[in-house]
């Protein structure tokens, strides 16, 4: 007989064995590390790069090359471009700083060599050598700064003080005008026109509206950098011509002979010259002009017109009938030293000149 095992858990399968494999690193985990890197090295090489640009762009924004950007527009000839680089636009009549007035100037800035520069604050110069018109001569520069683009880079510009200015005075009647370079001068309201700005050249003032009575001669002026302490004078006097004297002084005659033909001891209107009246009574009163007076005539003054000048003195002569409560008889006066003054307002275009004399009391 059999005999049988005790009833019980059925023996275990061996279980499947277990293999030891190296788990290698997880690739992704290295490469993980390698953008990082990069992406440092492209930050240090972006703010590297950053420091360079900065440092470039500020070089570019020093006074000398602000003084130097300025200076080659107006060597190549454009009046805009060195408009644009300056801090401001000068206060004043800005005609010499048009691009077609300066385009027609001569004896413009040839070149220019940057000597020096220095820095004070907000402030700077420019220390320039200057060609010019075959000649050179040293002048230093202001600039002004006027802002921080993006807070870190300098803007510099040229101060308007830099500029050269002319002085115009130009007394005319108001049928004349005045051009430089071609161009209408404009803004010339009165007599003068003080401090106009300008850029370095020679400018020809060409006074305009002249007739065969009266006109001005043109005046060439020659500005450099270096007269910025010193203004140029632009004087554009209105002179009577030969033509006008004649009409003048045949004004001044008339204004005379017209009074002497009056017969009484006070010619009037403002004649200037008398015979008192006493207790005679007097008739047949005659003057005669022994000496005529002779003038000479000034150039324009605005608001009066040519001055009539004395230039020697006439003498006049009085007969006349005269009767008293005693006597009567012919009684005569000399008049000695007598001058004419006044100016001679305006001159027509048929030559036809109005002389208004001096007030005399």
């Amino acid at each position: 007989m059999t005999v049988l095992p005790p009833p019980g858990p059925a023996p275990l399968e061996p279980a499947a064995p277990v293999v030891h494999t190296e788990i290698p690193a997880v690739p992704g985990r290295r490469r993980r590390w390698v953008p990082v890197v990069l992406a440092g090295g492209a930050l240090l090489a972006l703010l590297g790069g950053a420091a360079v640009a900065v440092a470039i762009v500020s070089a570019q924004r020093t006074p000398q090359a602000a003084a130097s950007a300025f200076l080659d527009e107006l060597v190549a000839g454009d009046a805009a471009g060195a408009q644009s680089l300056l801090a401001s636009i000068p206060s004043g009549n800005p005609v010499l700083l048009q691009p077609d007035t300066y385009a027609a100037t001569s004896d413009r800035l040839d070149g220019y060599t940057v000597l020096s520069t220095a820095v004070d604050g907000s402030s700077a110069t420019a220390e320039v050598e200057f060609e010019q018109a075959g000649e050179r001569y040293t002048q230093e520069l202001p600039l002004v700064l006027v802002r921080k683009d993006l807070g870190l880079f300098d803007v510099w510009r040229i101060s308007s003080d830099a500029l050269p200015s002319v002085y115009v005075t130009f007394a005319r009647p108001d049928s004349m005008g005045l051009e430089v370079n071609g161009t209408e001068f404009g803004g010339l309201e009165g007599a003068f026109d003080l401090d106009v700005p300008a850029f370095p050249g020679t400018y020809d003032f060409e006074p305009i509206g002249g007739t065969d009575y009266y006109g001005a001669e043109p005046v060439t002026v020659s500005l450099r950098f270096d007269d910025t302490d010193d203004p140029a004078t632009v004087a554009l006097p209105v002179r009577l011509t030969d033509a006008g004297v004649a009409a003048a002084t045949s004004a001044v005659d008339a204004t005379l002979d017209a009074c002497l033909a009056q017969p009484v001891l006070a010619p009037q209107p403002n004649c200037g010259f008398s015979v008192a009246q006493d207790d005679a009574t007097y008739s047949n009163v005659r003057w005669t002009l022994v000496t005529r007076p002779a003038v000479t005539f000034g150039e324009y003054s605005a608001g009066d017109g040519w001055a009539v000048i004395p230039a020697s003195p006439g003498t006049l002569r009085l007969d006349a009938d005269y009767e008293t409560a005693t006597e009567r008889g012919t009684a005569q006066s000399v008049i000695d030293g007598f001058e004419q003054s006044g100016a001679i307002s305006s001159i027509d275009e048929s030559g036809t000149a109005v002389f208004e004399s001096v007030e005399y009391r």
